[in-house]
């Protein structure tokens, strides 16, 4: 290693990727990189957290046929990352630290980890590596050595490192590990052919860590390949992009950790970075519900409700394993039923018990009852509590759709470019109606239940 100083359950989680998948699993059409009527083509592959070993939260006591694959989630995923970059014939790998979660280092991973450094080396394929605060891979105890195509950039100021193929120089990687604390020292620029490309962790970043990656040292970079954060994201706005590609494998209800989960690949044409592509690498997704309950009639219609959302999500979702994080939330006849006897637990029991050995197996993992009678939430609106003043705004919102989509565009974060592509189809009225009512019904619940002594 080189420093710069059972039975089958829903399809094969070891898939051999041969096209990326958007993160909602179809198919997108990126070409393979390659050289081309005298154009120079290639792509590199950026990927971040992997926390590998890193056990799900919140989910239960699971059915013992399952366990195997959610031990192994993230290294499945890993796996299917190398797949990727030798399908896809990248000139490199880029990660972004996280590779462990700290003093949480199994041997299992490390030697997993370093397998698939070892298969990218008999391609060829070079890999480019920082590591956060807490990681040290001089505490990898099981790797002794790595194979002669890795570079760590160690903490502090390194030097650049070339990329280059039959003779031509393609990039130059620069890197720091630990970089909340060394900042971009080592990040000038050099005089040299190619793209430039700047390898951080980064997590958890200000305006102003942003704003460092435009000034000296570090203004001179193509793609800032950045690590820390778990959803997929181009942070800030501008040249060049700021990417963070988000975990490998999602784990926990946040919502950092829901929805598809992979990496980013970056084509370069004549020495210009396009847009980074999101690839669905994670062989489990974990996904949260909402349910309004008002008009269901009582707990075995809830339950058909909630059996035949899983049934679409399986649909819509083709991987290996689905967790389910549900939420319900308003007012109806079956609400009653859900908060006597245990009625909630209950379903969550024959829910687990319907689903886990289907494909995918969908694992219900909470279910959190957030109903009220419909005169709880005309109390709070005659408050004037910060609970009083989400609902009048949610209340404004819905009756402004003009209004909705500037706060829309406003406050979400913005995806890179084909990540969400299908994801974000504009929804009709109604749809954004509900989905307003349904978040800040939730908001009050959330705000009330913090609030309570």
């Amino acid at each position: 290693m080189r420093s710069g100083a059972g039975r089958r359950l829903g399809p094969d989680p070891r898939r051999r990727v041969a096209a990326p998948i958007d993160p909602l699993g179809q198919p997108s059409a990126l070409p393979a990189c390659r050289h081309a009527g005298g154009v120079m083509r290639f792509c590199f592959v950026h990927a971040a957290d992997l926390h590998l070993d890193t056990p799900f939260t919140g989910l239960g006591t699971v059915p013992p046929e399952i366990r195997p694959l959610l031990r192994d989630a993230s290294l499945i995923a890993f796996d299917n990352l190398v797949d990727l970059a030798i399908e896809r014939g990248a000139a490199f790998v880029l990660l972004a630290g996280g590779i462990y979660d700290g003093p949480e280092r199994g041997l299992r991973a490390q030697v997993r980890f370093r397998a698939g450094l070892e298969r990218l080396a008999n391609r060829g394929i070079p890999v480019f590596l920082v590591t956060g605060e807490r990681e040290q891979p001089g505490d990898w105890a099981a790797i002794r050595d790595w194979p002669s195509n890795v570079t760590w950039f160690a903490h502090g100021a390194n030097a650049p490192v070339p990329v280059v193929r039959d003779g031509q120089r393609l990039a130059t990687i620069y890197g720091a590990s630990g970089a909340a604390r060394h900042g971009t020292q080592g990040f000038d620029r050099v005089d040299a052919p190619g793209v430039h490309v700047g390898l951080l962790h980064l997590p958890r970043y200000t305006t102003a860590d942003l704003g460092a990656l435009h000034a000296p040292p570090a203004a001179g970079m193509d793609y800032w390949a950045l690590g820390g954060e778990h959803a997929a994201q181009v942070a800030g706005d501008g040249s060049p992009r700021r990417v963070y590609p988000g975990t490998t494998q999602g784990r926990g209800p946040q919502p950092e950790e829901l929805g598809p989960k992979g990496a980013m690949v970056v084509p370069v044409e004549d020495g210009v970075v396009g847009p980074p592509e999101f690839v669905s690498l994670a062989p489990v997704r974990v996904l949260s519900l909402t349910l309004d309950i008002a008009g269901v009639p009582d707990l075995a219609a809830l339950r058909e409700e909630l059996l035949a959302r899983a049934a679409a999500l399986r649909v819509q979702h083709p991987v290996s394993g689905l967790i389910l994080h549900v939420a319900l939330h308003g007012d109806g006849a079956a609400r009653g039923a859900l908060q006597t006897d245990g009625g909630a637990a209950a379903l969550l029991r024959d829910l687990r018990a319907q689903t886990w050995d289907g494909s995918p197996f969908v694992w219900w993992a909470t279910l959190r009852d957030a109903t009220r009678p419909a005169s709880a939430l005309a109390a709070a609106r005659r408050r004037t509590d910060f609970a009083a003043e989400v609902l009048r705004l949610a209340e404004e919102l819905a009756a402004d759709p003009a209004r909705l989509r500037e706060v829309l565009a406003d406050r979400l974060t913005v995806p890179p470019a084909g990540a969400l592509d299908h994801a974000a189809a504009t929804p009709d009225a109604a749809e954004v109606a509900d989905l307003l009512s349904d978040a800040a019904a939730l908001a009050v619940d959330l705000l009330e239940e913090r609030d309570r002594p």
